[in-house]
């Protein structure tokens, strides 16, 4: 994501280790449905040096196999990332490097906030150039048309993730996610906010074609 804002590591709140967790059936948790083989394509855009959001090379990640840790099935991603759902909903994490990171739990109670990771963050606009974020997630809609820039549409579950700084209360990061339960993430995007506070978007996803079972 190019912007003034860097993520330097991510503290999760959440129970970070998954053997913690209660490991629970994927038919109660489709957000994005695992199994070896599965396939999504995404179109993808990112800002430029001068800030407007440009088109990228289309990227596709592929669920290649599988593997158990603390009774939680564990599913790996040609991109490095593995994918694993818990009592609290779907997790990811990449080669171990990032602690696991959660993503969205279903079903929620609309606007339900649920704490997610704190962030430190470096921004070069902040008076205090390195603060710690807190992030909270919310189901911000539910059976949500959402078309794409290629023209489909999809039935989307809607989550909103908001870190803002604990020491000038200002928003660091917005993340949107939009599920077609069943399918997966359809749009994924980073708005981050502008010299002048507002947010503009800076990384988008959406999703071009998924092959799913």
């Amino acid at each position: 994501m190019k912007s003034a804002i860097l993520i330097l590591f991510l503290i999760p709140l959440l129970a970070a280790c998954s053997s913690t967790n209660t490991p629970v059936t994927q038919s109660n948790n489709d957000l994005m449905p695992l199994a070896v083989g599965n396939q999504w394509t995404y179109h993808e855009w990112r800002t430029d040096s001068t800030h407007i959001l440009r088109p990228q090379e289309d990227f596709t990640i592929t669920l290649l196999s599988t593997s158990v840790r603390g009774g939680n099935t564990y599913y790996q991603s040609d991109l490095g990332a593995r994918y694993f759902y818990t009592s609290q909903g779907l997790w990811s994490e990449t080669n171990g490097v990032l602690s696991p990171h959660f993503y969205a739990k279903h079903p929620v109670v609309l606007n339900e906030q649920m704490a997610l990771d704190s962030v430190a963050i470096t921004d070069e606009q902040s008076p205090d150039p390195l603060d710690l974020a807190i992030g909270t997630q919310s189901l911000t809609g539910e059976n949500v048309p959402y078309t794409t820039s290629s023209g489909t549409t999809y039935n989307t579950v809607q989550y909103r993730r908001t870190y803002r700084g604990t020491v000038h209360d200002s928003v660091y990061l917005v993340e949107l996610q939009y599920f077609q339960l069943g399918t997966g993430l359809v749009m994924h995007s980073y708005l981050a906010p502008d010299a002048a506070g507002t947010l503009q978007t800076t990384e988008k996803w959406e999703l071009a074609n998924a092959t799913v079972k």
